[in-house]
């Protein structure tokens, strides 16, 4: 093999004599011009493409689009894979895992906040709800158009829209049905006192639905796990 070849630097002195050649700052007048327009890069870009585009650009200053406020973590999960379990009595049992993690056993069905979960788990969830509140960009709809568009805008499946509009009280709608008002009170045993997310309710509600378990009107006793 022959060794590489570099015309002009046959020779260490060739190298020593550029070296002493170099003059600092010398290159700038080279590189100026790809800098000159600092601070107006965007705007000749856009200037450029509107002409290859044969387009006139707007007579208005570009606004940027702000990034939404930040907002704090939820402190829950906005999807969960739901079991239901029946005792000896009928009464069922609500079993919540974090859609995202893989649950012990086979999920009855996933439930999903909307505008919160994930879009994966609102297009496959059962019961998808959502939460009233004063807070900014809270839902205005009316619930009975809410439940019917959710479930226009998810066809397939018995699904399940609901609204949770405070910790005692939610409506919801399965699919074809009407709007149905849920009380949530408190049950027997040690635990009755134990505050209850009530989308949990819902999912046992959702079930019972389901299944024919229930009829609108009766009492649905669950518990949750």
């Amino acid at each position: 093999h022959l060794p590489p070849h570099l015309p002009g630097t046959d020779t260490a002195s060739h190298l020593a004599t550029a070296v002493r050649a170099h003059r600092p700052g010398s290159s700038r007048t080279l590189a100026a011009p790809a800098f000159a327009e600092q601070g107006r890069a965007l705007d000749r870009l856009r200037e450029t493409l509107y002409d290859l585009l044969d387009l006139t650009p707007p007579d208005r200053p570009v606004l940027p689009r702000l990034l939404p406020d930040p907002a704090p973590a939820p402190l829950a999960p906005a999807a969960f894979a739901v079991r239901i379990e029946y005792d000896d009595q009928g009464s069922p049992r609500v079993l919540r895992h974090p859609a995202h993690l893989v649950p012990p056993a086979p999920a009855h069905h996933l439930a999903a906040e909307v505008g919160t979960a994930h879009r994966r788990f609102t297009q496959s969830a059962a019961l998808l709800h959502r939460r009233a509140g004063e807070h900014p960009g809270a839902w205005t709809e009316p619930a009975g158009e809410w439940t019917l568009r959710t479930l226009a805008d998810h066809p397939g499946g018995h699904r399940t829209a609901a609204i949770v509009l405070s910790p005692t009280h939610c409506l919801l709608r399965a699919r074809s049905g009407p709007l149905l008002s849920v009380r949530l009170g408190p049950g027997g045993g040690a635990h009755r006192a134990a505050p209850v997310d009530p989308v949990a309710v819902l999912s046992a509600v959702h079930a019972a639905l389901l299944a024919g378990r229930g009829d609108p009107g009766t009492p649905l006793v669950c518990s949750v796990g």
